[in-house]
């Protein structure tokens, strides 16, 4: 009898994810899709089953969900979907009714445990509370699977929607806008009620931290719910702890501000001493871990007694949180007394004062994501060949092993990496470097595939830009740009202000690292002229310069000529602008302009804008912004 090839997979995937206000929800999205599809993966191969992709008989998340000794994982590792070969005789829907109901009962554990500990107490106080818990929790997650030999199937089963969710009424969730809140109640005084029971109750309740989950203006739904909960209730849920750190998991403006915080540190540690002092007389809660990052990890050991202030609230490092009623509101609300106006003035003034010395911390970090392109083709190319997948798989395993430990050198933390999927956050300064190093990785795992790559998404966020429009653009950003526009293998690149993205740039790998460099050292095309090593040069990098820059860069989009020749024009134009802005004793020869002005215009020829049209500009704005991130000093 022929093998039965089967095809699965779990979801909603990016909108489930993206449904996301703080770091941890992301990671808590995450590690719960990779679980479900780990308990759907596990039963497989509990039943006679074989799983061909992905690998997945050294996976520490499988190997813990099947009770075996070893790390308890907390990062996702495992996709949402998967290929298997069943057992010989069975009959495909009821071997899958029995895959689906591990995945059902595992999900209704962990959501058992979270009501019982969070909502079970107040549901009487809501309207039909239990009714829409259950629901909600019943009819989330879409299983699709299909049995046949072609990798496309799974892709075409999905066009064919069969789960059809009940209607949500009511008032919706403020998490996840598609789903109704908890409270059943139409009248906003009845729901304020509810909530304020519940804040209470978390309040009075024996676990620790379980009051701030829950903010003053948030409604949620049993997914929100869950998904908020879930890391603190993980022992009970799981059957595992997660560690301290998955529950303090940086927030945006920890990883915005941790480079500040480090130079505070090691160049002003007087003045470090003084903001902690005054910080842990205002209460500051120590929200954060720092000990994700290597660099935090050495700077305790080095200075012991200022390990305090890499557990602040990150908000807390910056000026317009310390003089905003609103900050001060949002971190004691009933947790502590109110702060005096004095202690918090005294705080206020070592902050200044670190600032004066040092300069501000910036607001931006990075967002990267990255996915493998066109992995069906890449299977179906070893189509006719023994064990296709595994070969893919093990490529893709290799790929992620250490991939965590990799990001975390460079104060980066990986919220997901499984298959040929990475989702991670940095501090604006590693980033560029971690995305080259990540491609080299992907590359070396396929090293016996030239034709398999990557694509990435970097995107330069504000720390207060919402995460659920972040990763809806990044993954825009991905698909759009990167793979759609400029062909894949590459990188697309934006700036994400307070009212959204202001620049993107994209371009190929190749570009990027520098033509004939292996990428190695993580060192880029643009370090040349970023970093604390990089080429000084105030007239290059001057406003009016580069804005004149893309000024003809744009003018030139629409002449009737070949690139070549516009690339000329441009390079004759530019050179007699940069000489023209240069002091009169400072002029240089021809041969000059040639090294300080060409490689800039080089690189923006191969580069594209967001809208994928190439010989833009945009890449030089990009270093701009760039440099004004790094010379925030006093």
């Amino acid at each position: 009898m022929n093998q039965q090839r089967l095809h699965f997979t779990l979801g909603p995937v990016q909108d489930f994810v993206a449904q996301s206000r703080r770091t941890r929800d992301l990671l808590a999205s995450s590690f719960l899709l990779s679980y479900l599809s780990g308990h759907a993966m596990a039963k497989v191969r509990e039943t006679g089953g074989t799983i061909l992709f992905p690998v997945v008989d050294e996976d520490p998340l499988i190997q813990a969900i099947r009770g075996e000794d070893g790390e308890k994982p907390w990062v996702g590792t495992l996709p949402n979907r998967f290929q298997a070969i069943l057992p010989s005789g069975v009959s495909p829907k009821t071997y899958v009714d029995d895959v689906k109901n591990a995945v059902e009962d595992a999900w209704q554990r962990i959501a058992d445990q979270v009501w019982k500990c969070v909502v079970e107490k107040v549901a009487p106080k809501g309207k039909g509370t239990k009714k829409i818990w259950d629901r909600q929790v019943k009819y989330f997650w879409e299983i699709t699977w299909v049995v046949g030999e072609q990798d496309d199937l799974l892709d075409r089963r999905k066009n064919w929607r069969s789960q059809i969710r009940p209607k949500e009424p009511g008032e919706k969730c403020t998490l996840i806008g598609n789903l109704q809140e908890l409270s059943g109640y139409f009248r906003h005084e009845e729901q304020l009620e509810f909530w304020e029971a519940l804040r209470k109750n978390l309040w009075d309740s024996q676990h620790k931290g379980f009051f701030q989950q829950i903010r003053e203006n948030e409604r949620l739904s049993a997914i929100g719910i869950i998904k908020r909960f879930f890391p603190l209730l993980s022992q009970e849920a799981i059957g595992w702890p997660l560690p301290e750190k998955a529950k303090g998991f940086p927030s945006t403006s920890y990883l915005a501000a941790l480079p500040w915080v480090l130079r505070a540190v090691e160049e002003q540690p007087e003045l470090a001493q003084a903001f902690l002092t005054e910080a842990t007389s205002c209460d500051i809660p120590p929200t954060e871990n720092g000990t994700h990052f290597s660099s935090v990890q050495r700077l305790i050991q080095e200075h012991p007694d200022l390990a305090g202030i890499t557990y602040l609230n990150g908000p807390s490092f910056f000026e317009s949180n310390l003089t905003s009623a609103n900050y001060w509101k949002s971190i004691h609300s009933k947790v502590n007394p109110p702060v005096n106006e004095k202690k918090k003035e005294k705080l206020q003034q070592a902050h200044r004062n670190l600032t004066k010395s040092i300069g501000s911390p910036s607001s931006y970090y990075a967002l990267l994501l990255m996915d493998g392109d066109q992995l069906g083709q890449l299977l179906q190319s070893k189509k006719g060949t023994e064990n296709r997948g595994e070969q893919v798989s093990r490529s893709l395993a290799q790929f992620t092993t250490g991939l965590s430990e990799l990001v975390a050198a460079h104060d980066g933390v990986t919220v997901y990496a499984g298959g040929d999927d990475v989702l991670a956050m940095l501090p604006f300064h590693q980033a560029l470097s971690v995305s080259v190093k990540l491609r080299r990785k992907y590359r070396e795992s396929f090293v016996k595939e030239p034709k398999a790559t990557i694509s990435g998404a970097l995107v330069y966020a504000h720390r207060t830009a919402p995460l659920t429009g972040l990763l809806r653009y990044a993954h825009h950003l991905l698909d759009d740009v990167a793979k759609e526009a400029c062909g894949r293998d590459s990188l697309a690149v934006s700036v994400w202000k307070t009212g959204g993205p202001v620049l993107t740039w994209s371009a190929k790998w190749e570009t990027v690292i520098g033509e004939g460099r292996s990428g190695e050292d993580g060192s880029t095309v643009l370090g040349q002229w970023i970093g604390p090593h990089s080429e000084k040069d105030p007239t290059l990098f001057s406003s009016g310069f580069l804005f004149k820059l893309r000024e003809q860069f744009a003018k030139m989009a629409d002449f009737p000529v070949d690139d070549q020749e516009k690339e000329e024009i441009l390079k004759t134009f530019l050179r007699a602008e940069y000489q023209r802005n240069l002091e009169q004793k400072k002029k240089v020869s021809m041969d000059e302009l040639k090294l300080r002005v060409d490689p800039l215009i080089d690189f923006c020829m191969k580069s594209r804008n967001g809208n994928g049209d190439a010989n833009s500009a945009e890449a030089a704005i990009f270093l701009r912004f760039l440099r004004q991130l790094e010379g925030r000093q006093p």
